[in-house]
């Protein structure tokens, strides 16, 4: 009765003189309602986002503590919070790293309210070698690449009623084919164009496994949408592989004693491995798949071209630049290796590392070569690697500035940071670095 009373007397006050004061007998002019205080604060309502949002027809400027982001928040049209829109971290001091996985850069991470964010990092870095000769035992890498036909093998079979013809020459926008393991029981062919579709599922699995050749046609391209990614497809063939010229080729190719070859004008998004064969490729590019992969690659991770038991070369005559990004190398003594004696016009750059064939330590390459080492830097939410967020850059002794952008969606639990990684007998360094978070909605 005594609340009810008191309550009761400060609305008719306010009508009397328009104002209310609490703890103070002179409210400031401007105000409606004046509380002064030294000891204890204002305590606005406090709830969760769903109780927030279960709030009907709320007014503007409507006011309320929010638990579940741990921030005020105001509606105006729609639920917004006073948190600032802008969050950045820096440091001057430097660190390195040697690891050949993704490591956090230290001081390199935000953990921010929920919210759409516009990631930036910038930052100055430069590479040293660690030793001067770098030893990798053939057996290692043999025995690695045994393992990941292993790996792919303990997959069970899920559609095995695929024609050998991929990508349907007869429809002008080709084929669309969805996550799985696929298992054709004859050579396979790859024309026009095949899409992968991930389905939403950034962790979406392509096996596409033939128990003959895998050979594509002139001109054919895979394309990847709603999360497949080059690093989870893997063609594996039980015979040799042959891209045609012009093509674009996404995902990982192996072949259980077979050749590899990759034709002129191509690109290639993934590695070129056999367990024993010839190794080719024509004018274009052949490049590490970038984010991470459901198989573990061991030493070959850094690897673009491996063979067990066969030579490697540039073929054809190409008018364009080819180049290769990634290591090279063949466990074999005998291997005729024909990138190391080019002329010093020859048109291909190396950006990785060369092995000789037997000891399968590190080759320097001769003029028209590159052989500085690579500079991995992504941007990562919770632990996976935003897609196309990373920087694959050749290091070299001096310095260099990266950058890194993305846009990404955070739910108020997760942690935003950046991580870098270089290949093995290299380190790199990082002085002045800022990463900065601006919220766009």
């Amino acid at each position: 009765m005594k609340n009810i009373f008191l309550l009761i007397l400060l609305i008719s006050s306010s009508f009397i003189i328009g104002q209310i004061g609490l703890g103070t007998n002179n409210p400031k002019a401007s105000s409606i309602l004046d509380i002064a205080s030294s000891t204890k604060g204002l305590l606005t309502p406090r709830m969760t986002s769903l109780q927030r949002d279960s709030i009907e027809n709320p007014a503007e400027g409507l006011l309320i503590y929010n638990t579940s982001t741990a921030s005020f928040n105001y509606f105006d049209l729609v639920w917004k919070d006073f948190s600032t829109a802008y969050k950045a971290v820096s440091a001057l001091g430097a660190v390195t790293t040697n690891s050949i996985l993704p490591t956090i850069i230290n001081e390199m991470a935000i953990s921010p309210p929920a919210g759409t964010y516009l990631v930036e990092f910038n930052g100055q870095y430069s590479n040293f070698i660690t030793s001067t000769y770098t030893e990798i035992t053939p057996t290692v890498l043999i025995d690695d690449l045994q393992s990941i036909i292993q790996q792919l093998d303990a997959f069970p079979i899920t559609i095995s009623n695929h024609l050998g013809g991929f990508g349907n020459a007869n429809i002008p926008n080709g084929e669309i084919i969805y996550p799985g393991v696929y298992f054709i029981g004859e050579a396979v062919g790859i024309n026009n164009i095949l899409t992968l579709d991930g389905q939403g599922d950034v962790n979406s699995k392509f096996i596409i496994k033939s128990a003959g050749a895998i050979n594509s046609g002139i001109g054919a391209v895979i394309r990847l949408i709603n999360g497949a990614s080059a690093n989870n497809v893997f063609w594996v063939a039980n015979g040799a592989m042959s891209i045609g010229a012009n093509n674009t080729m996404k995902g990982n190719l192996v072949s259980v004693a077979g050749a590899v070859a990759v034709g002129i004008d191509s690109n290639l998004e993934g590695r070129m491995l056999s367990t024993g064969g010839y190794m080719n490729c024509g004018s274009g590019s052949v490049y590490l798949p970038s984010g991470p992969s459901f198989i573990n690659f061991g030493t070959l991770t850094t690897f673009e071209i491996f063979t067990g038991a066969g030579g490697m070369g540039i073929v054809g005559a190409p008018t364009t630049h080819t180049t290769i990004t990634g290591n090279v190398a063949s466990a074999d003594c005998a291997a005729y290796v024909n990138f190391g004696t080019p002329p010093p016009s020859a048109p291909l750059t190396l950006i990785g590392k060369m092995f000789y064939p037997c000891s399968l330590s590190i080759l320097t390459v001769n003029s028209g070569f590159t052989d500085d080492s690579l500079a991995t830097f992504s941007i990562y939410k919770n632990g996976i690697e935003i897609l196309n967020s990373n920087s694959v850059l050749v290091s070299s002794v001096k310095s260099e500035i990266v950058t890194l952008q993305a846009i990404t969606t955070v739910n108020g639990s997760e942690t935003i940071d950046i991580r870098w990684k270089t290949e093995a007998g290299n380190a790199l360094s990082i002085k002045n670095r800022i990463m900065t978070l601006t919220k766009v909605r």
